[in-house]
């Protein structure tokens, strides 16, 4: 039980019929059984109010999962190069950045594999990042972070979490999910999941059975009005059974992650405006239960935020409502089907078993 004495102020909302309460002091989400100082049965706040609750249930604890987590390089003392020609100029996620290069070869191979990212309109960048080759390695320095040296092979890896680290850090947006987003009609299905469980082949593998277009591989800001903006980064595509990614791969170079992992990249296409979220797929592969299963919304909020990044690691009422208006329009399926060719046909069916 939760007393007003112990569980702060909180933003109340309404989500799947179950009136939530989140507090940013303490980082919790709790479900309201009798709110304090109304009659029963009137539960449906708006979530522009705040309460105490008078008795409440756990639901969530909201941790900071630290985003594009893989190893950096080494940090060093490196003299900055200067750089060589005009700098490539990209809106990123709604920030615009300027990378400066060394040399030119690196400019033309970063221009295409970031094709999907627009010019920016005017002269100012809000951030930018040194990259110079010397002595075997490659020197990436963002603007605000220091600067490291990475191995020849790596770079093109460690130069996207680079600019993923500067779209967390200084991007407009309310919440960062780790998803992947494919089109679907006007709006955006998002398939979320642990690092390794499948998202990228599931939406390639969704695209080219006609289910729309991949507009983001692992990265995608929730707006306060409750719509989405997919950053698409190339897809990176790790050597999979199931091939899903070779056609989009074929003949590109393969690449090492600084932790490791080796992959391809496929550059993805611009994403025409925002979008709204009509369906979140949670990939539970191999669990116990219907292969594929409608699922409570507020599942669906534990799912995005067990990988989401929020501006300065913590969750604030305007990300709370902010995940709630998108949820609120969109359905929530479990998808534990391991077979991907059979997982595509029943996504592309909406042949799932609803357990109400």
């Amino acid at each position: 039980m939760t007393s007003p004495a112990s569980f702060p102020a909180a933003v109340t909302a309404t989500l799947g019929g179950r009136t939530l309460l989140f507090s940013a002091d303490l980082q919790a989400v709790h479900e309201l059984v009798a709110p304090a100082g109304l009659p029963a049965g009137a539960t449906d706040l708006s979530p522009s109010e705040t309460a105490a609750p008078d008795r409440g249930r756990p639901v969530l604890s909201v941790r900071s999962v630290p985003f594009a987590a893989a190893a950096l390089g080494r940090r060093r003392r490196a003299a900055a190069i200067a750089p060589v020609g005009a700098p490539l100029r990209l809106l990123v996620g709604g920030l615009s950045v300027a990378i400066r290069f060394s040399r030119p070869s690196a400019a033309r191979r970063a221009a295409a594999l970031f094709s999907a990212f627009p010019t920016p309109p005017g002269r100012i960048d809000a951030a930018t990042i040194d990259v110079a080759r010397r002595a075997g390695a490659v020197r990436i320095a963002p603007c605000d972070e220091p600067a490291r040296l990475f191995p020849a092979n790596e770079w093109v890896p460690a130069l996207k979490a680079a600019l993923a680290g500067l779209v967390l850090r200084r991007a407009p947006y309310a919440v960062a999910l780790h998803a992947a987003a494919v089109e679907r009609g006007a709006g955006v299905t998002l398939i979320c999941g642990p690092p390794g469980a499948g998202k990228t082949t599931l939406a390639l593998a969704l695209s080219r059975s006609g289910g729309g277009r991949v507009l983001a591989d692992d990265l995608v800001l929730l707006l306060p009005s409750g719509m989405v903006r997919p950053v698409p980064f190339p897809a990176a595509i790790k050597p999979s059974p199931h091939g899903a990614g070779d056609a989009a791969t074929a003949g590109r170079p393969l690449h090492k992650r600084p932790d490791g992992v080796r992959l391809r990249y496929a550059p993805l296409e611009r994403p025409r405006a925002d979008r709204t979220v009509d369906r979140i797929v949670m990939l539970e592969r191999g669990a116990p239960g219907p292969d594929l299963e409608k699922a409570d919304p507020v599942r669906g909020l534990g799912a995005l935020l067990a990988g989401a990044h929020r501006p300065g690691e913590r969750l604030d009422d305007a990300g709370f409502r902010a995940l709630v208006a998108m949820l609120a329009g969109a359905e929530c399926l479990v998808l534990r089907e391991t077979a991907l060719d059979r997982a595509v046909a029943l996504l592309m069916r909406q042949d799932f078993h609803d357990p109400a």
